[in-house]
């Protein structure tokens, strides 16, 4: 099963303001695919945990964990929510090292992609172009590949807006 992490899960740093944050939806969308999450706010997990009850997010795939290089253990993609200076800090190569895929999502672009890189990780930040995206599908998956009798480029949904 797969297991994403999400970290910090506030919509400001240094507060435990849950008011229209991020990663609720973040959070409900992997969860209605089915994979687990793990979570980590340095302040807000008592208010991000009701907030998510609120909601109507199954808690029984939300694991609350209490660090940063706990959230990155086994994850198969970690996604950065919020700009706390705890996570610029972060030692990457252990957090590097804990996950079970090196997938990071930087929605707050606090990270050098080319030093990400560099670590080892599959990096992607929000808003930066950065070229070709490599897979993060498996070999031969079948949405990594052009489908059989649709040219690559022309619209699935035939381009006439029908």
């Amino acid at each position: 099963m797969a297991r994403c992490a999400a970290a910090p899960l506030v919509f400001k740093p240094n507060t435990d303001d849950m008011r229209e944050a991020p990663s609720v939806d973040i959070i409900r969308w992997i969860t209605s695919q089915g994979a687990m999450v793990q979570v980590y706010d340095p302040v807000a997990s008592q208010t991000a945990q009701e907030a998510l009850e609120r909601e109507g997010i199954r808690l029984d795939a939300v694991t609350f964990c209490e660090s940063a290089y706990e959230v990155a253990e086994n994850a198969d993609a970690l996604v950065i929510v919020t700009e706390w200076n705890e996570f610029k800090s972060l030692n990457m190569l252990q957090i590097r090292s804990a996950m079970r895929r090196p997938v990071l999502i930087d929605g707050r672009n606090i990270y050098e992609s080319t030093e990400m890189n560099r670590l080892g990780f599959i990096y992607r930040g929000m808003g930066r172009g950065t070229g070709p995206a490599p897979s993060v599908l498996p070999p031969g998956d079948s949405t990594s590949q052009p489908q059989p009798g649709y040219p690559q480029g022309i619209p699935l949904h035939g381009g006439n807006g029908k």
